[in-house]
This record gives structure tokens, C-alpha cells and sequence, in this order.
């Protein structure tokens, strides 16, 4: 009978937190974030955050938290670490093109 029990409690934490996301992502998308790019970021975000504190609470040995957390913190880390890179390489690329413009 206590796998009922947690079944049951699994399922409302499930809908709880799937109406909150569900809640979080229509504000974004209304209020803050104009570009797709903020969004998936806070998303992401969001999600991270969820993994991280469920897997506080539950141990990190579970197979699927291991595969939230991957998921969702890979592509938010990447997301925040191309955009500086890019422009930095860009710049750089600038830089060294610099030497061989006409000089007035």
C-alpha cells in the first residue's frame, strides 16, 4: 500500500510542478521574454532548478533526475558560454583584419 500512497503524492507533485512551469512559461513569454532565446534560457533554468532541488531531496543515484539534470544543464551552459565566446573570436578576428586596412 505505501507505493499507492507514493504514487499518488508523485502524481499531484507531478501536476503541481507541470501547472507552475506551464504558469512560469506564459508570463515569460508575456511579459519578459520578447526573443525565443531569453525564453528557453529561463526555461532551462527553471528546469535546472527543479532537477537540482529534487535531487537534493531524493538522492542523485535515480536515473532520470541524472538525465534532467544533463539535460537541462548542458544546454543552458552552452547557451551561456557561445554567445561571449562568439563575439570575442569575432573580435579578435577584427583586430588581426585591422592591420591590413588602408591607412588614412
Amino acid at each position: 500500500m505505501p507505493w499507492a500512497v507514493g504514487g499518488a503524492v508523485g502524481a499531484f507533485l507531478g501536476l503541481y510542478v507541470g501547472a507552475f512551469v506551464g504558469a512560469a512559461r506564459d508570463w515569460v513569454i508575456k511579459n519578459l521574454a520578447e526573443d525565443s532565446f531569453t525564453t528557453v534560457l529561463i526555461l532551462l533554468t527553471l528546469g535546472f532548478g527543479a532537477s537540482a532541488g529534487t535531487g537534493i531531496v531524493a538522492g542523485f543515484l535515480n536515473q532520470f533526475i541524472l538525465l534532467a539534470l544533463t539535460g537541462t544543464s548542458l544546454p543552458a551552459l552552452s547557451m551561456l558560454l557561445y554567445s561571449p565566446l562568439k563575439r570575442r573570436r569575432l573580435i579578435t578576428k577584427y583586430r588581426q583584419s585591422e592591420e591590413s586596412l588602408i591607412k588614412p
